[in-house]
């Protein structure tokens, strides 16, 4: 599930939530909560990440993503 905005100002808000199961493995699950902002003809997302799977991870993520 990603929920953000897709238009407005130049700086937007985005949350991303991932979850998974294996049978014989714990549920997991990730949260991201980021914000997104238009440079030229892409947009930039910059976000930190938790992740809960057989151990608990914090991370920081950066994605690219082109307008066409």
């Amino acid at each position: 599930l990603v929920a953000g905005l897709s238009s407005g100002p130049r700086i937007r808000p985005l949350i991303k939530l991932e979850t998974a199961y294996m049978a014989g493995q714990p549920f997991g699950w990730a949260l991201t909560p980021g914000i997104m902002f238009d440079v030229k003809e892409s947009t930039w997302v910059l976000g930190i990440e938790g992740r809960s799977t057989t151990q608990k991870t914090i991370g920081i993520t950066f994605n690219i993503w082109r307008n066409f």
